[in-house]
């Protein structure tokens, strides 16, 4: 499902001229049916909608797993997560594909259109839980899977009612927040000291894209302005120099003048002479 909502998604961005901005767009059910279903089916399955959605069978396991093995800070992580989930995904449905068309968008067609959206479509339902993982039986078993089996799987519906209860919240609040009040609620909180503050602390990534660029790009870019002089290869420029340093004082020598060599070799010889008797004294 996510496959199918990140292939969905670029069929909207053709649709819309290469448009990425969802406030820019709207009303694209009638002109895209085929992909507004694959959103409704593969956001569905993002906010895991119980039983006919393939993502209610994966979302349901990990959280059954952090309940049954006792992390319970993980588990309400995960509760909160898909409440959010619910929120986002109804969200970015209403504004992409209801009201008013803000961009026109044009019909797509074609079989490398709709036979790759289809094929995911209908594995992003419950036919995808039929699917058999193809590491069951080689990784060991999980501690949810052995309570099931020994028939001690008592609070799995617990947890499963939780997240379901999460999920349906995050969806009722975001149906009474973008289509009974139409945003007015959000657009009022969003001007507010609070509001504003924690609108631009969302915005801009909980933070996170300053610290990745705290801990990764500026350092990064720090070492590049190092290696843009290139001081390997400038280490390595000593070798060519010397050697050409040298040519050039031995080039110096070549006068052409007879007297010159001669003087030369007799004083080569004075040395030679002296190094040998200093050797042999």
């Amino acid at each position: 499902f996510k496959a199918l909502l990140f292939l969905s998604s670029g069929a909207v961005i053709l649709a819309v001229h290469h448009e990425q901005d969802i406030f820019k767009m709207g009303g694209l059910r009638k002109k895209i049916p085929l992909v507004f279903w694959c959103y409704i089916i593969g956001g569905g399955a993002l906010a895991a909608i119980p039983w006919v959605t393939v993502g209610f069978y994966s979302k349901e396991a990990i959280l059954w797993e952090t309940y049954a093995t006792g992390h319970l800070v993980l588990f309400y992580m995960g509760v909160f997560g898909a409440f959010l989930t619910a929120i986002y995904t109804f969200r970015m449905i209403w504004i992409i594909f209801f009201g008013e068309e803000k961009t026109h968008a044009h019909k797509l067609s074609g079989v490398s259109y709709w036979l790759p959206l289809t094929v995911l479509l209908v594995l992003s339902t419950a036919v995808g839980a039929w699917i058999t993982p193809p590491l069951q039986g080689v990784l060991p078993e999980s501690m949810g899977h052995l309570l099931e089996v020994a028939g001690q799987a008592h609070a799995k519906h617990t947890a499963e009612y939780i997240a379901m209860g999460a999920m349906a919240a995050g969806l009722i609040l975001a149906a009474l927040l973008y289509v009974v009040n139409k945003g007015r609620m959000l657009t009022s909180f969003k001007r507010s000291r609070i509001g504003g503050a924690l609108y631009h602390w969302c915005y801009h990534g909980l933070g996170f894209d300053a610290l990745y660029d705290i801990i990764f790009v500026k350092p990064f870019l720090f070492i590049g302005r190092l290696l843009k002089a290139d001081p390997i290869d400038k280490t390595w420029y000593i070798l060519p120099k010397l050697a050409s340093a040298g040519n050039k004082v031995l080039s110096a020598t070549q006068t052409g003048s007879l007297r010159g060599y001669a003087t030369s070799f007799g004083l080569g010889m004075a040395v030679l002479l002296v190094l040998v008797m200093m050797t042999v004294v």
